[in-house]
């Protein structure tokens, strides 16, 4: 997860999910970078409990894959896969 100057205190799991998303379509993330709990607690100033279900709504999306004690990663994509997210994005918002 790309490092963010300011927090976002996003409270709530979409709100971060979506970030998360648009981070990757914009490429601050790439496939198979380590996506963070911890690191996502302070680039958004919540508690735990959202950056963790934020982490699950990715991995259940397949945007998100586990790597078993390395946690989850950016899973990798193609350049249609991308403009596909980018038609899909207003979804995550739900």
């Amino acid at each position: 997860m790309a490092a963010n100057p300011a927090r976002q205190n996003l409270s709530n799991s979409s709100g971060i999910a979506a970030r998360v998303v648009g981070d990757f379509l914009q490429n601050r993330v790439r496939p198979g970078d380590r996506l963070d709990g911890r690191e996502l607690n302070e680039t958004f100033g919540n508690s735990r409990t959202p950056a963790r279900s934020a982490l699950q709504r990715l991995s259940a999306s397949g945007l998100a894959v586990a790597r078993g004690r390395q946690g989850l990663q950016v899973a990798p994509f193609s350049v249609a896969d991308r403009l596909n997210g980018l038609r899909l994005r207003p979804s995550w918002r739900q």
